[in-house]
């Protein structure tokens, strides 16, 4: 039987694994993701995820059941490190390899870093991780602005005009 491997996780690899069974793809199926997550919608990383007003389960896009029912190997928390075209294999961080007849490449874009010397103080908000430690960041981390220090001199008052 042949097998085809979806690189990528998120969305458009969730859809793209759901579009060969909807079609009647019986074949095997395995999905790659970088992320140990399972596919969850990015827009709300930075509005209900990153102020607390939604618990990060609420933002993954299938149940596990759903998920289960793609009949898939998922393989969440894996990257793929290199692709040999000609030989049909994808190979993973663990150096691992999986074969493939049919390859889709769903992995989207990765943001760009500054260099380590401007980073200070700079998050990367691209990932449900990124979200949740930038959220930990806010809370635990110093505030902006402070009380009044009631040690500090008074200025005296200027006298209106």
């Amino acid at each position: 039987m042949k097998r085809i491997v979806v690189v990528g996780a998120s969305a458009a690899g969730l859809t793209a694994a759901e579009a060969l069974r909807h079609r009647g793809w019986g074949g095997d199926l395995t999905q790659i993701g970088e992320e140990p997550h399972p596919p969850y919608d990015r827009p709300p990383l930075s509005k209900q995820i990153l102020t607390g007003a939604w618990k990060p389960e609420r933002a993954t896009l299938r149940s596990l059941q759903d998920l289960a029912r793609l009949e898939a190997d998922l393989r969440f928390g894996q990257r793929a490190t290199a692709l040999d075209v000609e030989g049909g294999q994808v190979r993973l961080g663990n150096e691992e390899s999986i074969g493939f007849d049919g390859l889709i490449i769903a992995t989207g874009v990765a943001p760009r870093h500054l260099p380590d010397s401007d980073l200070d103080g700079v998050h990367v908000l691209r990932t449900l991780d990124d979200a949740l430690g930038l959220r930990t960041a806010l809370l635990t981390g110093p505030r902006v602005g402070s009380a009044p220090d009631s040690s500090a001199p008074k200025s005296p008052r200027q006298p209106g005009p």
